[in-house]
């Protein structure tokens, strides 16, 4: 059934850009300026999603020996390091996902906004590296306020600067993360299973949808004004 929405909070990395990679480099340079051991791709992107700071201390847990044993500065040393690096080259090999664009132009009568768990500066530096930061009325990160997903208040803090309640609001993200963070914020929700974590995880968490293609969330809504072209 097609919900009547004003606003769409969109998740960022696994949902709107492919930027498993350019993450992947930055945290094994960091272990390699800190002469610790690489890990697999595979393994760092089991750890995006939370933020910078739990992605590097879930890999530096990982690494053996430990990062505080190694003499090396601890935790803040490797956050340094990543920002730092990350900053650089957080454009190497970052792409939208099939349809993206189109489907953004597409909804040009819904109101728009980027929450992710990476730092504002990251997420805005992205978004006009892509040309795509002008679709959207608000872009914030995990240091944006006090609390990140999956606590409510960066949503609640959207639909009140955006004026749209929740019943009219979608939350579309990768993760149990943002599931939880739009249930929590009474949000209609949907995951996208093409991003960095599997199906079986937006099932769990209650997702109200899962589409498997950006291109399907046009047939899940209907603006409140106007008419998707």
């Amino acid at each position: 059934m097609k919900r009547t929405i004003e606003l769409i909070i969109f998740d960022l990395d696994g949902t709107l850009i492919d930027s498993k990679v350019d993450i992947a480099n930055a945290v094994n340079f960091t272990l390699r300026e800190l002469k610790l051991k690489e890990v697999s791709h595979e393994l760092i992107y089991s750890f995006v999603g939370n933020g910078v700071e739990p992605l590097i201390k879930r890999v530096m847990e990982s690494v053996t020996p430990p990062l505080e044993k190694k003499g090396s500065g601890g935790i803040e040393r490797a956050l340094t390091i990543f920002r730092s690096y990350y900053w650089d080259h957080l454009m190497d090999n970052t792409i939208l996902y099939p349809h993206v664009i189109d489907v953004i132009k597409r909804l040009s009568e819904i109101k728009k906004a980027v929450v992710s768990n990476k730092s504002e500066r990251f997420v805005k530096k992205i978004l006009d590296g892509l040309d795509i930061d002008k679709y959207f009325e608000i872009a914030l990160g995990g240091d944006s306020i006090k609390s990140k997903k999956p606590h409510p208040d960066i949503l609640h803090l959207v639909m009140e600067k955006l004026g749209v309640n929740g019943r009219r609001t979608l939350i579309v993200g990768d993760s149990a993360v943002d599931i939880e963070c739009g249930k929590r914020a009474g949000t209609y929700t949907c995951g996208v299973d093409y991003g960095y974590r599997d199906r079986s995880e937006l099932i769990k968490a209650g997702a109200d949808w899962i589409i498997d293609d950006m291109d399907k969330l046009i047939g899940l809504i209907e603006p409140a004004y106007g008419v998707i072209q």
